[in-house]
């Protein structure tokens, strides 16, 4: 008698696992559009920005100058910090004389 339960109970296991699988596997073309879910439509909002960046002169024109704005700030705050070492280093300097 626990030799039947012990093997409905393999089946029901069996039967889960099938379903489990079923609904995680889909296949065909309908798995490749699946709006439902959440990676799925970042992916797909990445993806129309790489294709936006890629294809628009304007856009990709506009990210560049930006980027290149950015890099001079850093550059110029990096120039006004050593200045200022400098000078904490020359007054440290002084008192110590």
């Amino acid at each position: 008698m626990s030799d039947i339960k012990d093997q409905q109970v393999l089946n029901s296991k069996e039967e889960d696992q099938r379903l489990y699988v079923n609904k995680e596997s889909s296949t065909g073309i309908s798995s490749w559009f699946a709006f439902s879910e959440s990676s799925y439509l970042k992916g797909f909002a990445i993806a129309a920005g790489v294709t936006l960046v890629a294809t628009n002169p304007k856009v990709r024109e506009s990210i560049v100058k930006g980027g290149v704005k950015a890099w001079q700030c850093i550059q110029g705050g990096m120039e006004e910090l050593k200045e200022k070492v400098q000078d904490v280093r020359a007054e440290m300097s002084e008192k110590t004389d």
